[in-house]
């Protein structure tokens, strides 16, 4: 078959079903100009098992540890702010359903383990500080803010998300197990910026299959029925995971660090093409495609960049 020649050391050669297989992403002028051998990563059982010795970086200098840090504290800002605001809607929510003045209202902080981590009940997605708790010490059912904003809004909450999410509760509940072979396997529950992006508010199919869920007139959401993995006996309250104003001390200190910083002049102009493919495709929902899509360009915050 056709065999491609490397101009670079003229010794290697590769064929093109080895080129498919092990360097799909390599172009036939790459091979020619540097084949992998002269890249240092070849795939063959001999350079694999080759002793290489891994040049090391010389360790960059505090200057260059402080301006990368900065880089990424200014580049977590937009998702901080998202979040503070967040907070700060419930927040006028809750003073609205106690009738009383916003600086009257007292957040209980949630009880947890140092290694635990909450998740919404509804939709999956990890819970950074404030959640909405069922008080039923038999139920304790978890909601997230964007799943309360949607709910308010007569969407349901967590959209696709949320209906895997009260399949899988179904399926327990009749004691199937839904991570046996053959059967549905349940999807890893997705922390931040996914759990956003994944889900997509739909009043359709996912509505008719599950027993209606509606917030009172004042604002207050009930516990879920039973059919939706809540009690249905509770009023869902307030509570934060973190010390108070958590959220607004961290996003005024970032503010303070990253006032005279100046971002490197660098260009990317269509950001990651896999993550905006996610947002385009999975995000039906207006406020979770914004969400969404500050979080993506959140993510560039770990693009490598060269300091000199």
């Amino acid at each position: 078959g056709a065999v491609v020649y490397c101009h670079n050391c003229k010794t290697k050669r590769y064929c093109y079903p080895c080129l498919e297989n092990w360097y799909p992403g390599k172009a036939k002028e790459e091979i020619e100009n540097a084949c992998p051998v002269c890249c240092g990563n070849c795939n063959c059982k001999a350079c694999l098992r080759a002793n290489i010795v891994v040049s090391r970086h010389e360790e960059p200098g505090p200057n260059v540890k402080l301006q990368r840090l900065l880089h990424l504290l200014h580049g977590v800002l937009p998702l901080l702010r998202q979040i503070y605001l967040e907070q700060e809607s419930e927040i006028e929510i809750e003073a609205k359903i106690q009738g009383i003045e916003l600086a009257e209202v007292k957040i209980i902080r949630a009880q947890l383990d140092e290694v635990e981590r909450r998740y919404c009940d509804n939709c999956n997605t990890s819970i950074v500080d404030f959640l909405r708790n069922c008080p039923n010490p038999d139920c304790s059912y978890d909601l997230c803010l964007t799943c309360c904003r949607e709910l308010r809004k007569g969407c349901q909450p967590g959209g696709s998300q949320a209906y895997s999410s009260h399949r899988q509760f179904i399926e327990r509940s009749h004691g199937k197990d839904t991570d046996v072979k053959h059967t549905t396997r349940a999807p890893r529950k997705k922390s931040g910026w996914e759990g956003a992006q994944a889900a997509e508010c739909s009043t359709t199919d996912v509505v008719g299959q599950f027993p209606e869920w509606n917030t009172n007139a004042d604002g207050s959401i009930p516990c879920p029925p039973k059919e939706r993995g809540g009690c249905g006996s509770k009023i869902l309250e307030l509570r934060r995971s973190f010390k108070t104003n958590w959220v607004s001390k961290l996003l005024n200190n970032a503010e303070k660090l990253t006032y005279n910083f100046q971002v490197p002049n660098v260009d990317f102009p269509n950001g990651c093409p896999s993550c905006h493919l996610i947002v385009a495709n999975d995000c039906k929902n207006p406020e979770r495609q914004e969400l969404a899509e500050v979080t993506v360009m959140t993510t560039f915050c770990i693009v490598p960049v060269l300091w000199i």
